[in-house]
């Protein structure tokens, strides 16, 4: 049983130890333990700087790799656009073509009715089927005597009527 003081029960009366051995400290263990951690910490930074080089040359040759990607992709798109460009101007040439060609058939075909209806014979001959004109008996001529002109007016003016259309026959000629 232990020995209290002063009837206090909570507060125990030190052991004396005067009589245990005092440990003995080895130096040189405590010596090799601390080198074995200076360097294992020393092997950490060192692992550490080496992993930090290496993750930065893994990132250069990863931005490296991208870079080439991206330029041989667009080495390779720009005359896969250029070539859709030029097809499609292609495809637009010939769509006017195709209308050029439509337009030219449908002048082809106003010029057809205008010369069926600007030509008197065709003129004459539907007078005769629609409108049922009848032909001229030779009682029905009456003779007129018209002034004489002389050559140099007649000339001046076959000039002055030939003049308009040969215009209109040049500007044709150029719109065709």
């Amino acid at each position: 049983m232990a020995r209290y003081e002063e009837g206090n029960l909570a507060y125990k009366i030190p052991v004396r130890t005067a009589h245990l051995p005092l440990p003995q400290r080895d130096f040189e263990a405590e010596k090799r333990r601390k080198q074995a951690a200076r360097e294992a910490l020393i092997r950490k930074q060192r692992a550490r700087q080496t992993y930090r080089i290496l993750s930065s040359l893994r990132v250069r040759k990863t931005i490296t790799a991208c870079s080439i990607v991206i330029a041989s992709a667009f080495l390779l798109a720009f005359p896969v656009w250029r070539n859709a460009v030029i097809v499609d101007a292609n495809y637009a040439n010939v769509r006017i073509q195709n209308e050029i060609r439509q337009l030219q058939r449908e002048i082809n075909v106003r010029e057809g009715q205008m010369l069926e209806i600007t030509d008197l014979m065709s003129v004459r001959d539907r007078a005769f089927r629609t409108l049922g004109m009848q032909s001229r008996s030779p009682e029905q001529l009456v003779a007129m005597s018209a002034p004489v002109l002389s050559t140099v007016e007649m000339n001046a003016l076959e000039s002055a009527v030939a003049a308009p259309a040969a215009t209109i026959e040049a500007y044709i000629n150029a719109r065709r």
